[in-house]
């Protein structure tokens, strides 16, 4: 779907270089944007013209994230030679490269987006970004505002509390970028395999990529990030009619100890969320998220659960 109108106007870059500056991107980076054109348009056709694939200048925009001196780069694909095929209601696709010790360009945020604002306070690097209101558990045309700060020692985008001071994050942080199944602990990653097993012995899949898992601001207080697997409509993926009996996951939380992640609570299939408190969150859960919430959870029965040393345990519903 083509993105719609005045959306444009919405995509901002404040406080950054936003000028066609030569030199332009670096090959690598060019190459990867060209790859991904590629991928969407799968073969060409006979009579396709070569600029239908070929990334345009007005792509590409130099922004400094690591403050390294060397330029990093903004790809904004509404501007592609095709940007229908990027574009839609939730907005456009949106990338940043970040360069890194070794000469490269890591990718660091790859969101589709209907609002895009990076900038500087108080010496950190921000990023404010709208989502499709249904991210935030509401309808498309409702905002869904989130934002991420820049976590040099980690060299990723972390979320934080959203530029409209919302600090309650339903459905979790949205993942920048898709980290691979080697990147997750093993806890995690032996979790993930094990819905992806249960999926393949009903005639289903368990897709990495849309899977719901992702780590999550510190939930018992030793300032490492701890991970979260499943949620309300997680589940198997089939190229037909579900069986009548498909498998069920609860959603589990991980978190850091000195030997590595444990769990710390196994529930069954809901809706959570995230309530930001500065370095630290509390973990939610909703009840009634599929038919009695609304808009960022408003409407839930919210749970919150606290680190009790073992497990996250039931704090008094609000």
């Amino acid at each position: 779907m083509r993105l719609a109108a005045g959306l444009a106007a919405a995509l901002l870059l404040t406080g950054f270089s936003t000028a066609q500056a030569a030199p332009g991107p670096p090959e690598a980076v060019r190459a990867a944007v060209r790859a991904e054109i590629d991928a969407v348009l799968s073969l060409p056709e006979p009579d396709e013209p070569a600029w239908i694939r070929t990334p345009t200048a007005a792509m590409f925009r130099r922004v400094d994230i690591n403050d390294d001196g060397v330029a990093d780069w903004r790809i904004d694909y509404e501007k592609a030679p095709n940007p229908s095929y990027f574009c839609g209601t939730g907005g456009c696709r949106q990338q940043i490269y970040v360069s890194n010790a070794a000469g490269g360009y890591d990718l660091v945020f790859n969101l589709t987006v209907r609002a895009f604002r990076l900038h500087r306070k108080d010496g950190g690097v921000l990023l404010e970004v709208d989502f499709h209101g249904s991210t935030c558990n509401g309808f498309g045309v409702d905002e869904c505002p989130r934002g991420y700060g820049w976590a040099k020692a980690d060299r990723r985008f972390i979320e934080r509390a959203g530029p409209a001071g919302g600090a309650f994050l339903i459905g979790g942080p949205i993942r920048p970028v898709l980290r691979p199944p080697a990147a997750l602990p093993a806890p995690v990653q032996a979790e993930v395999e094990a819905r992806a097993q249960a999926c393949r012995e009903a005639g289903g899949d368990y897709p990495h990529a849309d899977a719901p898992v992702t780590d999550v601001t510190d939930l018992n207080g030793d300032d490492v990030r701890d991970w979260v697997v499943g949620g309300l409509y997680d589940g198997c993926a089939f190229e037909e009619t579900a069986p009548d009996d498909p498998p069920v996951f609860p959603v589990i939380v991980f978190v850091s100890q000195p030997d590595g992640f444990a769990k710390a609570l196994d529930a069954r299939p809901m809706a959570w969320g995230l309530a930001l408190t500065g370095r630290r969150a509390t973990f939610v859960t909703l009840d009634g998220a599929g038919d009695d919430c609304g808009l960022n959870g408003e409407g839930c029965i919210k749970t919150r659960w606290r680190w009790d040393g073992s497990a996250l345990v039931n704090k008094a519903a609000e």
